[in-house]
């Protein structure tokens, strides 16, 4: 309803214009105030409508909730940002983990053909097996530095710059 003004001057007899009906109208009005006339006899708008809640005051209600609404918005936005941060930094950990990853595989692979060509009559089931513990601990052995990679740290740039000198990864990838 965009009408500001309600004049109502009708021969009804009875009530054409309750407060339920005003109810909603105000909702649709996004509470905007309406000025009400009645000079019908007898009256025909609910005399309950004038005891509805100051339109004032819902306004003020509302326009509470929203502020309640959109502080609550802020801290949401704060918390996600808070973690895209902490994400798009740990973005910085990527290519060491995956070198340290490769430089371990390529360890591991190396070591396994070693081993291998000095094993006699070893068949495919206990290839496998080798192969399964030694990637086992392998796996073991870098997960701890790949965890604390990704944890959220200060000294996070000392730690890529350890672990790449530790494990010989990074410019100067020495085999071994």
């Amino acid at each position: 309803m965009n009408t500001d003004i309600i004049i109502c001057s009708t021969g009804a007899p009875s009530y054409i214009l309750h407060k339920s009906d005003m109810q909603m109208i105000m909702k649709g009005r996004k509470n905007r105030a309406v000025f009400i006339i009645d000079i019908s006899v007898p009256r025909n708008i609910d005399p309950e409508i004038n005891d509805m809640d100051d339109l004032q005051g819902v306004v003020d209600s509302n326009i509470m909730g929203r502020e309640k609404e959109a502080e609550r918005a802020e801290e949401i936005i704060e918390e996600e940002l808070e973690k895209f941060l902490k994400w798009q930094t740990s973005l910085d950990s990527v290519p060491t983990i995956v070198a340290l990853r490769n430089r371990a595989e390529e360890i591991k692979q190396v070591e396994l053909e070693r081993l291998m060509n000095r094993l006699e009559g070893v068949d495919e089931k206990q290839r496998k097996a080798i192969e399964y513990t030694v990637s086992a601990v392998v796996n073991k052995l870098i997960h701890p530095p790949t965890v604390a990679l990704k944890e959220d740290s200060e000294d996070r740039d000392i730690l890529i710059a350890m672990i790449k000198r530790l494990y010989g990864i990074g410019e100067n990838n020495g085999s071994q």
